[in-house]
């Protein structure tokens, strides 16, 4: 009998990511599957039931996928589209091989945890993600750049924080702390001189929220000038 086997492709972490498609590939592992005809697929989410026991349900709402190469892939674009995902959810792909009579020749079963990205569990002034002051001057300005009260199971959290500058992404900072000082260059004119900070939190699994905060920067020059 051929022995079904996963082969993960895309998404492949301890825990999965919820916002990126997931690849899957099944493949007969011990001889070619010449007689299989269809592999079919379906989705299962591990809840409890009324009695507190974990029970397997399926997603009804997705087409099952059958093709009739003897090697095949799953795809599922984003994992919430299908449910509203929580920390640590497990679910469960199951393939299932037929032969050209219909027959059930071989199951297999691909179990893993979803990660959520972190939350910002303390919100306050102080927390939250912000820049200060929010208006300043191009390069001779310090501006000051936060990221706090965030919270993962993931550690350590990583914060990257960056902006787009001409046709460039410019990194202020990414590392483990949450705050930096940094001058800004000059902002948008056309948005009066609106400059976007885009400010990333992200767990130890690559998962991540993101903020965008907006401060202005003028010219020195210029706003004398005004005067």
């Amino acid at each position: 009998m051929c022995v079904l086997v996963f082969r993960c492709i895309n998404n492949c972490r301890a825990k999965v990511s919820p916002v990126r498609q997931l690849t899957l590939r099944v493949v007969c592992a011990n001889r070619p599957c010449i007689y299989l005809a269809t592999f079919s697929w379906t989705i299962h989410t591990r809840t409890r039931n009324r009695q507190g026991k974990f029970i397997w349900g399926e997603f009804k709402n997705t087409s099952l996928i059958r093709t009739s190469l003897n090697t095949t892939q799953f795809h599922l674009p984003r994992l919430d589209a299908l449910a509203n995902i929580k920390e640590g959810q497990k679910f469960q792909v199951q393939a299932t091989a037929t032969d050209h009579n219909g027959v059930l020749q071989e199951q297999a079963l691909y179990t893993f945890n979803v990660n959520e990205p972190p939350k910002l569990v303390n919100d306050s002034k102080e927390t939250g993600c912000h820049v200060n002051p929010r208006k300043g001057d191009a390069i001779t300005t310090d501006f000051y750049i936060s990221c706090l009260g965030w919270y993962d199971k993931d550690i350590p959290l990583r914060y990257a924080f960056k902006y787009k500058f001409s046709f460039s992404t410019i990194i202020i900072q990414d590392g483990n702390v949450g705050n930096v000082t940094s001058k800004l260059p000059l902002g948008d004119p056309d948005k009066e001189y609106e400059q976007t900070l885009d400010l990333q939190i992200i767990d130890a699994y690559g998962e991540f929220s993101t903020v965008l905060v907006k401060t202005k920067v003028r010219c020195l020059i210029s706003d004398k000038q005004n005067l």
